[in-house]
């Protein structure tokens, strides 16, 4: 039997969560305990005599230079480059983020196939056709002389408290601008995907997406009262790459309604923290439910992929398979994207 302070560090409970973590926790709470609160990732076993790793994500890894390529290109601009030259820039940056990486995974489907160092340049100018960078309709604000590019930061979430420590939990979450629509301040979130954008289903896929409206929060904190935000969809395609926009709309109802589920749910994810920590025994996986439920339905294969943590739910001992993974956990105040 493990003692409450090895089970702490082996098992620590985050000051932090963001977005993803909050959807890990929606989507299945045993698959949030696996991957934030143990920090497992699958690992690659390599060649025999070599230490597990894990393989950076094409998908991640395309999205996160091409913010980057997206970043640089209007900091630039807006700090005194001319258009070529922040276009230059931020294309220099693409190549910059996709070396530092290393090598990639084999792609496995046609949309990580389209997924290339070429197609993201490609996927950058196209963009900035698409919007431009002297569009009235969406100007980056420019605000003390800094422009308002990739913001970031946390906020307290109210009446929480750490099952720990018991200070307040922290809501963190980071966007790519804020953008000024004929004096409107307007946040703005760039996605790329191999899916269509052209249609409606695209366009009220987000209706009720709480990513944006917790990102009008935190922005009420850094003093930035928005209650709209662009969406920008980037479809890369092997022979092609399409563009969308869809405009949210958050009434200050919804944000606070979004608020009151959040301090909700996070109430609960306590609870089954603490739950764990104090009815954690070798036999309990055997006669009781975890503490942090599992799902058993789709969230166990989704999107034509099983669930990174399905061999463990599928052994009636998961511990004894955990050298399959390594530990890396996120850090939600660390640069990256969601």
């Amino acid at each position: 039997m493990s003692t409450r302070d090895e089970l702490l560090a082996l098992y620590p409970f985050p000051r932090v969560i963001d977005n993803t973590m909050y959807e890990q926790w929606k989507t299945c709470p045993h698959k949030f305990f696996r991957q934030t609160v143990q920090g497992l990732q699958v690992a690659d076993q390599g060649e025999p005599g070599t230490a597990p790793f894990v393989k950076p994500s094409i998908h991640l890894h395309f999205g996160s230079c091409m913010a980057r390529g997206l970043e640089v290109t209007r900091r630039e601009y807006c700090e005194g480059a001319g258009y070529s030259e922040a276009l230059s820039l931020g294309a220099e940056a693409i190549i910059k983020a996709w070396d530092s990486a290393g090598e990639l995974p084999s792609p496995r489907t046609r949309t990580e196939e389209a997924k290339t160092l070429d197609n993201c340049i490609l996927a950058h100018s196209g963009y900035f056709r698409e919007w431009d960078l002297d569009d009235p309709m969406q100007q980056t604000m420019i605000v003390d002389g800094k422009p308002l590019v990739e913001l970031s930061g946390a906020r307290p979430i109210p009446s929480s408290k750490h099952p720990v420590t018991g200070e307040p939990i922290l809501y963190a979450g980071r966007f790519d601008a804020i953008v000024d629509r004929l004096g409107q301040p307007i946040g703005l979130d760039d996605k790329t995907t191999g899916g269509s954008v052209d249609s409606e289903s695209w366009q009220q896929q987000w209706n009720l997406r709480g990513q944006f409206t917790g990102y009008i929060w935190l922005a009420e904190a850094w003093g930035y009262r928005i209650e709209q935000f662009l969406v920008h969809g980037i479809q890369v395609l092997k022979t092609k790459i399409n563009y969308a926009e869809a405009l949210q709309v958050r009434s200050w109802w919804a944000v606070e309604r979004w608020l009151h589920q959040l301090q909700a749910d996070v109430r609960e994810m306590c609870a089954q923290y603490y739950y764990f920590l104090n009815f954690q025994q070798p036999e309990d996986h055997q006669q009781f439910a975890h503490p942090f439920g599992q799902r058993f339905g789709e969230a166990c294969h989704h999107f034509n992929q099983p669930c990174a943590f399905a061999t463990l739910c599928q052994e009636p001992n998961p511990e004894d398979f955990l050298d399959r993974y390594v530990v890396s956990r996120w850090d939600p105040l660390a640069r990256g994207r969601e």
